[in-house]
């Protein structure tokens, strides 16, 4: 998988340029949670932040907003790399 420009997060300074990088309702909180936590986890994450989580999309359906929400935790964790 490739992991374009516009997803790219300096997470050592846990900004983005907001020139070069799309956000997304959220966006702010995964940020956080991946550059101030020591053990990181989707579960954990889900755990701190469902109600950012649950308030991010008026989809009804459980499975596309775990599938969101993952895909999304997934390719942060891949760009801290």
């Amino acid at each position: 998988m490739s992991i374009s420009e516009e997803t790219r997060v300096d997470y050592d300074e846990g900004t983005r340029d907001e020139e070069t990088h799309q956000t997304y309702p959220g966006y702010d909180e995964l940020v956080s949670y991946l550059t101030n936590q020591a053990i990181k986890s989707f579960q954990g994450f889900l755990f701190r932040l469902q109600e950012v989580v649950l308030s991010s999309s008026s989809n009804t359906s459980w499975k596309n907003l775990d599938h969101y929400w993952f895909n999304r935790f997934k390719s942060s964790i891949l760009v801290a790399r």
